[in-house]
């Protein structure tokens, strides 16, 4: 009942719930590093004014407003980024965009192991382990290499954008 949405030719990353729990870091020094290509940022309940003005700062990053429409929402995605920094529970953005045939490069950490269904690509991040004040936390440094290198792939190879998006609906069809 899922359309297919995969869109390689937009040559776009995707990043729900912009904060610094959620990768925000990551998002930033990715597109920094890629500003060849945009980079869409989707605010929901983890909005952070801190990462809203680090992400105005960078000229490939557009902040959309949230879209209900799933198929939509993804549609405008070539591939999305879930690069998490704490012991996520489970992504369902990963499950919702695998559904509709959009590749996910997502963190190697806590419930998104499981999310991604054994399909490409899991990648390491330093988690968060310590935070301050309310709840505050302490975003340890990154190596955003790989996480470069993979969202570069995935727009510029369509043989693997393609894998990858077959993959993926394939295994979240079974699940």
């Amino acid at each position: 009942p899922f359309a297919d949405v995969s869109n390689f030719d937009a040559k776009t990353v995707g990043f729900i719930n912009p904060s610094f729990i959620k990768g925000a870091p990551i998002f930033l020094e990715v597109a920094r590093a890629l500003p060849q290509y945009r980079f869409l940022a989707v605010p929901t309940w983890a909005d952070d004014p801190e990462v809203t003005r680090a992400m105005r700062a960078v000229p490939n990053v557009e902040i959309l407003r949230p879209i209900q429409n799933r198929d939509e929402l993804y549609g405008q995605f070539s591939c999305l980024l879930v690069p998490s920094l704490w012991q996520e529970a489970w992504g369902l953005v990963t499950i919702e965009a695998m559904l509709r045939g959009v590749p996910v490069v997502a963190a190697d950490i806590g419930g998104l192991k499981e999310a991604k269904l054994g399909v490409d690509y899991l990648l390491p991040v330093s988690p968060i382990v310590t935070y301050r004040n309310f709840g505050e936390p302490v975003v340890p440094s990154q190596e955003v290499g790989p996480w470069i290198s993979t969202v570069e792939r995935l727009l510029s190879d369509r043989v693997d954008h393609r894998r990858v998006s077959a993959e993926g609906r394939a295994a979240t069809s079974r699940f």
